[in-house]
């Protein structure tokens, strides 16, 4: 029989689904330190991950059976895909879980910035009733620009489309065909025409710091920016700077650098961090984007029809 270590907690459905065909699934106990999971790797052919451990070389030579790494949820940076190749494992995530939720997210926090909702509100709770003072502004007849139009870009894509906006969009590692309404693009191109920019590509040593504070002075029409991808893409700092400078209209940000191993805490000790939560034109979330009911059930059903897949 084969068997699945699980290192943190998934829906019911992963094991499951797992049982149905035979697979063994095995749950780590909560808040196992990492000698836990390395003496668990043993004797097993399939790990399923969220956040927390990376399988390292270290982590990937303890699996002496590992036959795939799979990933709950979009990025794959916790796992050194180099050695796992080698190794004849195969790794895989399930970014069409939680892509949905993604998108609609990132719609969420662009209305709530351009529609001044946050600050609306805040002045209602306290007896404030200006109307005046918070006109919005409307996402339709607007371009969008999308970085990276994998699962999640495409997910954005594929809503925004009603709202009579333009869409252009980078991503020179799509095979798949483009859709109608969707308009290939370069950088440049987002640099000078986006009224909206949007990122959707997982961390790697191409995307690591790609937003920097240099790419950015080179904007023409003073953006909306937004990261619900990896904070890694970006410096706060350089954010921040963007920001103070009028570079950018306004900030949309689930993601951040200051995020500890496995996103579960952030570093609010950085100047830059406070310069971008006290911010007015700065929208921020505590990278929860790709998390809802539906996506808690989507990613652990779409990682467990993947392990079942590669394990028979």
């Amino acid at each position: 029989m084969k068997r699945v270590l699980i290192t943190e907690p998934l829906h019911a459905i992963f094991t499951e689904k797992l049982q149905q065909n035979g697979i063994q699934a095995l749950q780590l106990p909560p808040n196992s330190e990492r000698k836990e999971v390395l003496n668990a790797l043993k004797g097993v052919q399939g790990v399923a991950l969220r956040s927390r451990f990376k399988m390292d070389k270290e982590a990937i030579d303890a699996g002496l059976e590992l036959q795939a790494i799979g990933r709950a949820g979009s990025g794959l940076e916790l796992i050194d895909l180099d050695y796992a190749t080698q190794k004849g494992i195969r790794c895989f995530n399930s970014p069409e879980g939680n892509c949905a939720s993604v998108a609609e997210h990132v719609i969420g926090m662009l209305l709530t910035l351009m529609h001044q909702i946050r600050k609306s509100d805040a002045e209602m709770q306290q007896g404030i009733f200006d109307r005046a003072g918070n006109w919005g502004r409307e996402l339709g007849g607007k371009t969008i620009g999308i970085v990276g139009l994998g699962h999640t870009g495409s997910a954005l894509a594929s809503r925004l489309q009603s709202w009579n906006v333009r869409i252009l969009a980078v991503d020179p590692y799509r095979t798949e065909a483009w859709p109608d309404y969707v308009q290939q693009a370069s950088l440049s191109d987002l640099q000078q025409q986006a009224d909206i920019l949007s990122f959707h590509v997982p961390l790697t040593d191409e995307t690591r710091g790609m937003i920097s504070l240099e790419w950015l002075q080179n904007l023409v029409q003073k953006p909306i920016l937004v990261n619900a991808a990896r904070g890694g893409l970006a410096r706060s700092s350089d954010l921040a700077a963007a920001l103070e400078q009028g570079l950018l209209e306004g900030l949309c940000l689930d993601t951040f650098e200051e995020e500890a191993l496995g996103f579960e805490a952030l570093g609010f000790h950085s100047p830059a961090l406070q310069r971008l939560a006290g911010h007015p034109k700065a929208v921020l979330t505590p990278h929860v984007a790709g998390w809802s009911q539906e996506s808690w059930y989507g990613i652990s059903a779409v990682l467990a029809d993947k392990m079942i897949s590669k394990l028979l």
